[in-house]
């Protein structure tokens, strides 16, 4: 098992390749100090937390709804009102009516082996985001040999968990935004960048399970 520690604020942290991106953030949700962000400020791709469906729309933006479930809405868009240059797709997931929590999801990088251009592509925009929000307050790029060793299968290694993580989070007092490579097939993977609004997102999540909860006691 590769293992690589980390310090985020006045923690050490033992980061491993078992470890997915969820669990990462598991844990820097419980490491973090409380934040307070509000309705309004700014989230990414030229939109703000809280804005509304129809806000959105009237922004310029096609929106598809993708599901609802519960106090949760998720839809897709093929851009943004500020788009990334080699960005496809987008999903918002707006709670109660208000957006909570987005995706950007980047062109698949093909014909890429050793993961050059997508290691070039993320470091690129993981620059950009220093340049914004600071340091990451977690910086993870690990590999383990043990599933996949031959040069080719940088992005194999990422599609599978417990094989390789490529990720940077950064932490500001409105959201918690990641930057992931994520890997598809042998030379083939993508850069997924995620944010989400805080407290709003957990305090969403709270309402789910505890409406998710009611439902199942229902049922029974």
């Amino acid at each position: 098992m590769t293992a690589k520690i980390l310090k985020i604020s006045a923690y050490i942290v033992i980061i491993n390749t078992k470890m997915n991106i969820k669990f990462l953030l598991i844990i820097l949700a419980f490491l973090s100090p409380p934040s307070f962000g509000a309705d309004g400020d700014e989230a990414l791709f030229g939109l703000r937390w809280g804005m509304t469906v129809a806000e959105v729309k009237s922004a310029g933006t096609a929106l598809t709804k993708a599901y609802r479930d519960r106090n949760m809405e998720s839809y897709k868009a093929p851009s943004m009102p500020k788009n990334i240059s080699d960005f496809e797709s987008y999903s918002l997931i707006f709670a109660d009516g208000k957006l909570t929590k987005m995706y950007g999801i980047g062109k698949t990088i093909s014909n890429d082996p050793s993961g050059l251009s997508g290691k070039e592509r993320f470091e690129t925009l993981r620059s950009v985001l220093i340049q914004k929000y600071g340091q990451p307050i977690l910086n993870s790029q690990i590999m383990s040999n043990k599933l996949f060793k031959e040069h080719d299968e940088f992005y194999l290694c990422l599609k599978y968990s417990g094989c390789g993580i490529w990720v940077s989070v950064f932490e500001t007092p409105d959201k918690l935004l990641t930057i992931e490579m994520k890997g598809l097939a042998r030379g083939a993977g993508f850069i997924e960048i995620a944010a989400e609004a805080r407290p709003q997102w957990s305090q969403a999540m709270d309402v789910y399970k505890l409406r998710k909860n009611l439902s199942d006691k229902d049922a029974l």
